[in-house]
């Protein structure tokens, strides 16, 4: 009897015991729904893939606000309740002074520049790696450069005044301000309502959240300025990098934080961006302007004051601020030319096929 019910209690873990595939779950979250291009089409196929290759690991995406409050997240992931998320680092100017640099309107092309170029900056700085000890950075990426969207057109500065421009966080907000419109910071499912109902004139975003917020339903007007980037670092924590064995530690040590991830997800992003451009135009009829470059001086002179609060905070950190903004400069100017993107990308396509071969999609956008 003894015998029988110790194989009964013996077969009845053995039945409700996880997997050796779901040992370590995955809590994936961001301020993005999953139906958003950036989780849908990119993040969640690159991590799903990598777990099913890996069987170390299983994702499981949380919608905004349900496993922690957004505000929460970067505290969630330094406790371990979040394994992994993208976020701003401009919500988190305490712990990242000086990263919060790429947050500010600096001279941006692209997301794969902006990447490229703060991996760059990363490396050369020892002031900056010390911001990231408590974490595990994967990916120093950044959205598409964000565009002004207006019901009314806005095509220099003098259309900018007064207005009420949607933005999404405080590098933004400071941004609009600084150029003469009234900034309103709010959540990006509330865009398209408050253009709707006449509450904001403009939104200041990336491309792709135009297309899932649905707001060129009720703006036509772009202007292609490039104003600011919203740095989307994926961050995960250490908890849940320790918990992996050492084989998948090795895998994850191979792409992280490198000029190759930095490249193909840049890629994907800005090639993503394209298509959802093509979208609102074609299906929405947005019309975009050019950005006034007869007015660029002007431009840049009431954004330069936006500079100095970054300045202190670096000083305060011990670092030199003219020599990191200088830096960081060289690089976006070098990864402005083309030709120097397609030397990383010609290393980064066999470095993902080796490591991240479900990730190959991510590669794929480099022809494009």
């Amino acid at each position: 009897m003894k015998i029988r019910n110790l194989l009964l209690t013996l077969t009845t873990l053995a039945l409700f015991a996880p997997a050796a595939y779901a040992a370590t779950e995955m809590n994936f979250t961001t301020s993005m729904t999953s139906t958003h291009p950036v989780i849908a089409n990119g993040m969640l196929p690159y991590w799903n893939g990598l777990a099913e290759e890996t069987k170390a690991f299983k994702v499981t995406y949380f919608e905004p606000g349900t496993l922690v409050p957004v505000s929460e997240q970067y505290n969630a992931l330094l406790k371990g309740i979040v394994s992994n998320t993208m976020f701003s680092l401009s919500k988190y100017k305490n712990s990242f002074p000086i990263s919060s640099l790429i947050d500010l309107p600096n001279p941006y092309s692209s997301a794969e520049s902006a990447a490229l170029a703060f991996t760059r900056l990363f490396h050369e700085f020892p002031e900056i790696q010390k911001e990231f000890t408590k974490v595990y950075p994967s990916a120093l990426v950044t959205s598409v450069p964000s565009d002004l969207l207006s019901i009314k057109p806005i095509k220099n500065l003098a259309d900018m005044q007064g207005k009420r421009v949607g933005v999404l966080n405080g590098g933004a907000a400071d941004t609009v301000k600084a150029l003469g419109a009234t900034p309103i910071l709010l959540p990006m499912s509330d865009m398209y309502t408050s253009l709707q109902r006449g509450m904001l004139d403009a939104v200041l975003m990336p491309i792709p959240a135009f297309k899932s917020t649905k707001v060129t339903e009720v703006a036509k007007y772009l202007l292609d300025g490039n104003l600011t980037v919203n740095s989307a670092f994926v961050l995960l924590s250490q908890k849940f990098v320790k918990s992996l064995d050492v084989k998948t530690q090795e895998v994850f040590s191979h792409f992280s934080n490198t000029p190759e991830f930095a490249a193909f997800v840049g890629a994907w992003v800005d090639s993503s961006a394209k298509k959802d451009l093509q979208f609102v135009i074609a299906n929405d009829g947005v019309e975009v302007t050019p950005f006034p470059e007869d007015e660029r001086a002007e431009w840049n002179k009431r954004l330069a004051p936006l500079f100095g609060e970054w300045e202190n905070a670096v000083k305060k950190a011990g670092a030199d601020p003219n020599a990191i903004r200088d830096s960081f400069y060289k690089w976006l100017a070098f990864y402005a030319d083309e030709n120097n993107v397609k030397e990383v990308e010609k290393s980064a396509v066999p470095f993902i096929r080796e490591y991240i071969p479900s990730a190959a999609f991510f590669a794929d956008g480099f022809a494009e």
